[in-house]
């Protein structure tokens, strides 16, 4: 009988293990696609959403806020090769 148990207990682990993986592997390309690769500074799309929490956050503490944003330009083919 109690073989019986430690298989099915090994056979719930391997599940359980694989679903880890899984639910790994979602949260990392959650952060890919709301990171930039080069710097790891949110991207528009991960920017967008934390802006907005920000916001409510602001109105719901009745706080004053000041927003600045930059628009950073890509830069030019030419900009780009070395002399």
């Amino acid at each position: 009988m109690p073989r019986i148990i430690y298989q099915v207990a090994v056979a719930q682990i391997v599940v359980l293990t694989g679903f880890a993986r899984l639910v790994v592997d979602e949260l990392e390309l959650r952060h890919v696609a709301v990171t930039d690769q080069l710097t790891g500074c949110l991207s528009r799309r991960g920017f967008l959403p934390a802006e907005d929490s920000e916001i409510g956050r602001r109105r719901r503490y009745g706080r004053s806020t000041v927003r600045i944003l930059r628009l950073i330009r890509r830069p030019t083919r030419g900009a780009s090769r070395s002399i």
